[in-house]
């Protein structure tokens, strides 16, 4: 069975072929009773998403290649990377968050040594709740920040 990642492997710039620049959220309050505060689902590519405010929902990242979020607050929730692919180079890091990572259907396609994309990482769990930093992407324990202040 051919994967996305073996189609992208063939044709590495795939994901760039129908967008000029990337799609860039930025300094945007957002929040969704019913689901996620952010949703990029089913192969959504080329994202920038820094400086937000999420309220409720998290942020979803589903199937998709360069999706970098810095700097953004995550407020009753966190990252839900859901069925990552390899190599998709997406970044999630400097942010705080308040609940644990929510995963879902991640080793399908990746395999036991993949990475969980180009970096996931410097991020601050602002419940300090030391259950958070045993969190394990790619085999490869990750340098969180644990905060009681909150």
């Amino acid at each position: 069975m051919v994967t996305i990642s073996d189609q992208v492997a063939l044709h590495p710039d795939m994901q760039y072929w129908d967008v000029l620049e990337p799609n860039v959220l930025r300094y945007n309050r957002w929040r969704c009773d019913h689901g996620w505060d952010v949703d990029l689902d089913d192969g959504s590519s080329f994202y920038r998403i820094y400086c937000n405010l999420l309220l409720n929902g998290g942020l979803k990242m589903r199937e998709g290649y360069d999706r970098v979020a810095t700097n953004n607050i995550i407020l009753n929730n966190s990252l839900h990377p859901h069925v990552w692919v390899r190599n998709s180079d997406d970044v999630f890091k400097h942010n705080i968050v308040f609940t644990a990572y929510q995963p879902a259907v991640m080793n399908s396609a990746l395999g036991e040594s993949d990475r969980w994309g180009k970096e996931l990482d410097y991020n601050l769990f602002a419940t300090g709740q030391e259950i958070y930093c045993c969190h394990l992407a790619g085999k490869r324990f990750l340098r969180l920040l644990l905060s009681n202040s909150f």
